[in-house]
């Protein structure tokens, strides 16, 4: 099943599955590979509420669980509609910030003369 793994997505499965096998161990979860749907929903509230990650994090994390849990009823982990109502809920409880904060003027930018003439008049009060 790794073979099938991109590189990056191979990279980035390790990081959440590791802290899943370690979340197992302490919970004395026999075998994180045939966990119950439950236990890997818990788990996914404790990267929300112990651990504080933001939402694009533990949508990852149920993507690699995804990946090794076995399917119940037919579905996978992440197509459960419990799983998703968690993540629904985590989105809306977390809500992301914009990556930028600060946004431009575009009709102040059309105001502006061209740039040849900006980068002449640049010049020249560089020299001056």
């Amino acid at each position: 099943m790794l073979a099938s793994w991109a590189l990056k997505t191979q990279t980035s499965y390790n990081a959440h599955l590791k802290k899943w096998f370690s979340y197992c161990k302490s919970r004395n979860i026999k075998n994180p590979y045939d966990a119950s749907f439950k236990e890997a929903a818990e788990f996914l509230s404790y990267l929300f509420y112990q651990e504080q990650q933001k939402h694009g994090v533990i949508a990852a994390t149920r993507s690699a669980l995804s990946a090794i849990l076995p399917l119940r009823e037919g579905k996978m982990f992440g197509n459960d509609p419990t799983v998703q109502k968690i993540l629904k809920g985590i989105f809306k409880l977390r809500l992301t910030l914009a990556k930028y904060t600060v946004t431009y003027n575009q009709s102040y930018i059309d105001s502006l003369p061209p740039n040849s003439i900006l980068l002449i008049s640049g010049i020249y009060q560089i020299a001056c």
